[in-house]
């Protein structure tokens, strides 16, 4: 008996030490495939969201695809680690039809990026925040990878088709929608 005990608490404390290394900033899964050194760039893994909202009586699907590519550039933070920056794909219909679609690079929010956060920063990821008036609004990071230093946009997508980008002072508002990565507009 003892020894099943044993083996179940060997089990156990096995599994909590060997937990997933997955980190969380502010909701978006900032999973990075495990490199084996400093040398190996990291990638963080690919994301895939799709949910539905209504806006102005229409309904409004979006999906959100993040992906990591080398050939959008590598950063080094201050250890040596090596990270891979990423592209963030929106695609909107609008009661089905074809309405937005926009694959988002870190250039595009340039900028508003001081020289640290365009040497040193990746396209984190995005999440749908509500609909307003003006559109449907989507948070976005700029980060600097595996850290608490980001940089916090809101992209609008207008009644036609149209985007923009701006700089989200409401840190607060951000940090809740990233957290959640909830749709508070019920169909």
């Amino acid at each position: 008996m003892n020894k099943i005990i044993s083996v179940s608490i060997l089990a156990v404390l096995l599994a909590a030490c060997t937990g997933s290394a997955d980190r969380t900033e502010r909701g978006i899964k900032t999973e990075f495939d495990n490199a084996d050194s400093v040398t190996e760039v990291q990638h963080m893994r690919d994301y895939h969201y799709r949910d539905t909202v209504r806006w102005n009586g229409r309904v409004y699907s979006y999906e959100i695809v993040r992906k990591a590519v080398d050939s959008l550039g590598v950063v080094t933070d201050e250890n040596g680690e090596r990270y891979a920056d990423n592209y963030i794909h929106l695609t909107v219909m609008r009661d089905g039809e074809p309405y937005f679609s926009h694959r988002f690079v870190k250039h595009d929010f340039s900028t508003y990026l001081d020289a640290g956060f365009h040497t040193h920063a990746i396209l984190d990821g995005m999440a749908f925040e509500c609909v307003q008036a003006a559109g449907v609004r989507f948070a976005v990071g700029v980060s600097y990878p595996l850290s608490d230093m980001s940089m916090p946009f809101i992209v609008t997508v207008d009644g036609s088709g149209n985007y923009s980008i701006e700089k989200d002072e409401v840190l607060d508002n951000v940090v809740e929608t990233l957290d959640t990565l909830t749709v508070s507009d019920e169909l």
